[in-house]
Order: C-alpha cells, then sequence, then structure tokens
C-alpha cells in the first residue's frame, strides 16, 4: 500500500486486510473487506470461528483453497512453496487455525464511496 490517510476517521473506509498462513516453507493467504470508521489494528482482528459458507465466498483472494469442512468440522486449505509444491492441510482443528497465521496486513483502504 502506498498511503494509509487515516486523517480524518469519520468517514467510512474499505479496508482489504490479507492474512498469510504457513506451515514449514508452504504458504497462503486469503483476503477480505471490511467497512466502517475503524483503522490500524483494529481491523485486523481475525476471528475464525466467526467465518461462515458466506464469508469464505466474499473473500477477495483465496489463493490456498481456505475452506471449512462442515461434515469433520476441520478447516482445510493447500499451502504452497517457491517451487510450486502443495501441502494439503486437511485437518486443522478450529483451536488450531490461529496457528497457521504468520502476517496479518493491511494491503489497501480507500473511502467507501470510491471504486
Amino acid at each position: 500500500m502506498k498511503r494509509y490517510d487515516i486523517s480524518d476517521n469519520f468517514r467510512s473506509r474499505i479496508h482489504t486486510i490479507r492474512v498469510t498462513f504457513q506451515w514449514q516453507e508452504y504458504k497462503g493467504h486469503i483476503a477480505y473487506e471490511i467497512g466502517g470508521n475503524c483503522r490500524g489494528l483494529n481491523v485486523m482482528d481475525v476471528d475464525f470461528d466467526c467465518m461462515d459458507e458466506d464469508d469464505i465466498s466474499s473473500l477477495v483472494e483465496n489463493d490456498c483453497s481456505f475452506r471449512w469442512n462442515e461434515n469433520y468440522e476441520v478447516w482445510q486449505m493447500e499451502l504452497k512453496d517457491e517451487e510450486g509444491n502443495i501441502c494439503e492441510c486437511h485437518d486443522i482443528e478450529p483451536r488450531e487455525i490461529n496457528d497457521y497465521v504468520v502476517a496479518i496486513e493491511i494491503i489497501d483502504c480507500r473511502l467507501e464511496n470510491e471504486n
């Protein structure tokens, strides 16, 4: 992100938040948008317990096929290394998903009425 203008907190913004997952050398990302007049660290509070299928389908980035398996009640994703090799993580317990998060960052911020 080139510029992060938060000089006026009374204007609603759309933040794009990117989450990086990693296991050993394998990585993957999801990104989502969040609106409101919050900023900074307050918009980077990721709560996977509150995510549902609609949230996952509305991700603006999901390069790791991040998903919830309702039948087994586990998180699943496919992480990749730099050579493109895939590590299938198909049995991540809800209490363990945060252990895979190595970065949360704001990658975009725009006023709500901007395109």
